[in-house]
């Protein structure tokens, strides 16, 4: 017999459906001729039972990449704004080139209070989203405008439909990310221009308690004083800075009150209006000069009453604004009855006739403030052509002729003489708040002169988180020159 090599591997694969251990226990002979009766063994199939799947109908969103590099993930942080992100699909997938369908792919951002899902959320505009011609999976959305510091969420919306079916078997994605790309140069302001604002104390003892006198510089926190006549149960709540004057006390000692409590606050380090005012603040009789460091002075006062001085001078939806002690805000705004126009929406109104007297007018003034959907009962009371409040809130007139309302109190502030800063440079950045050592570190700035190439550097600095302002303090005057601002780390 000659050598068959695929003949011998075809006996040995059939002969596998022998038991080994049958082999072993017979003779030889008996084995040979065992196998010569039986022919062939069969082969024998074995079957393994798979689980369940179930397959998704249409694309899946495989990637999302921004143009600044990398990938977009479910609570990624992204350190440089990106002006457009591409959405790749599943391979061998078409998205629908239509408007209608690309409008499914969507961005919303959080909004002022940084939290989606509330009533604030603002979409994303998109200046152009389009499907790749050449990569029909890919789709390509781009920003109508810049970015800004938020919390964003993508949402891809089951119903985008494809040449493979609607995505993700008609179930919405959404992918949630934020951009902190950290604080921002806004603007440069050198040598600013303040005004001073001239607070007058007039009234008498009756009329001075309880008023309060809120001070803010360039949109920082708010510093309130509040006059306490030593002899009534006023109480002056632990958030102001009381100033207790006596009964028979004048409006020029009770100005030299006023301005010491000020001056204090100017000059304690860790108080809000610290180094934000021209030192000391004094009085020049009933009056105090209040002049900022580098921004005009925000003074609002409270209101003891309210008078309709000129009721002819009165003006088609004038207003004025009431924020009572415990921060309910409200407008108040009058209608004409014999004109179209509309009250502003959120707005109180009172409605009026041409020629209504003064009389008239304050009935319906108190009427409006004692309204439940205002201030409700007893927040005022009728006091001759006028109203006089319950409390001492803050009031902000909005008419077109002074003449026509004016606020009753014991004090007063005006506007003075403007004042120019040429020893200072004021910085302001975005939002994001800064490391307060840092940014008052005067190494963290430099100024170059680029006329002569002197460097300037600040003498002191003062930041507001509040505000976002750094208020650059030099030692004189600042040359008349071309100056390079460069602000970083030391």
């Amino acid at each position: 017999m000659y050598l068959n090599p695929f003949r011998d591997f075809v006996k040995k694969v059939v002969s596998t459906g022998v038991s080994r251990k049958r082999r072993r226990s017979s003779p030889s002979r008996a084995r040979k001729s065992d196998r010569n009766s039986r022919g062939p063994a069969p082969f024998t199939v074995a079957a393994e039972m798979c689980e369940a799947r179930t397959m998704l109908s249409g694309p899946a969103l495989i990637t999302v990449a921004p143009n600044t590099g990398g990938f977009i993930t479910n609570g990624s942080l992204q350190t440089t704004a990106p002006t457009q992100l591409t959405f790749t699909f599943s391979p061998s997938t078409s998205i629908i080139n239509t408007p209608a369908n690309l409008s499914n792919i969507s961005v919303t951002r959080a909004g002022a209070d940084h939290n989606l899902g509330t009533a604030d959320d603002q979409a994303v505009a998109a200046g152009s989203i389009v499907v790749d011609t050449q990569n029909p999976n890919i789709v390509t959305l781009r920003f109508a405008n810049s970015l800004v510091n938020d919390t964003y969420q993508i949402k891809v919306a089951g119903t985008l439909n494809s040449s493979t079916g609607f995505f993700n078997s008609q179930q919405n994605q959404t992918i949630n990310f934020s951009v902190d790309f950290g604080a921002q140069v806004v603007s440069v302001v050198p040598q600013p221009v303040v005004r001073t604002e001239q607070l007058k104390i007039g009234g008498n003892a009756q009329s001075l308690d309880g008023q309060t006198i809120a001070v803010s510089m360039g949109g920082g926190t708010t510093v309130t004083f509040q006059l306490k006549n030593s002899s009534t149960a006023s109480v002056v709540p632990p958030a102001n800075t009381g100033v207790v004057y006596d009964p028979g006390d004048s409006t020029t000692v009770v100005a030299g009150k006023l301005a010491a409590a000020i001056n204090t606050a100017a000059t304690t380090n860790g108080n809000p209006l610290f180094n934000t005012l021209a030192t000391p603040v004094t009085n020049a009789g009933n009056q105090i000069a209040l002049t900022g460091a580098a921004f005009t002075a925000d003074v609002r006062l409270s209101a003891a009453g309210l008078n309709v001085s000129n009721a002819a001078t009165i003006t088609d939806l004038d207003t004025f604004t009431v924020t009572a002690q415990n921060g309910t805000v409200r407008t108040f705004q009058f209608k004409d009855n014999t004109t179209p126009s509309l009250i502003t929406p959120g707005n109180v109104g009172i409605t009026y006739n041409p020629g209504a007297s003064a009389a008239t007018l304050t009935t319906a003034i108190l009427s409006a403030l004692n309204d439940p959907a205002a201030f409700g009962a007893g927040f005022a009371v009728q006091n001759g052509n006028g109203v006089k409040f319950a409390g001492n809130p803050a009031v902000v007139l909005g008419t077109a002729n002074a003449s026509f309302l004016t606020l009753v109190g014991g004090a007063q502030v005006a506007d003075g003489a403007l004042v120019p800063k040429n020893d200072v440079i004021t910085v302001y950045f975005s939002k994001t708040e800064l490391v307060k050592s840092l940014a008052e570190d005067p190494a963290f700035y430099q100024v170059l002169n680029t006329t002569d190439g002197s460097i300037l550097q600040p003498t002191s600095v003062k930041y507001d988180n509040v505000g976002n302002t750094a208020v650059l303090k030099f030692a004189a005057d600042l040359p008349t020159a071309t100056f390079h601002v460069t602000i970083g780390a030391p």
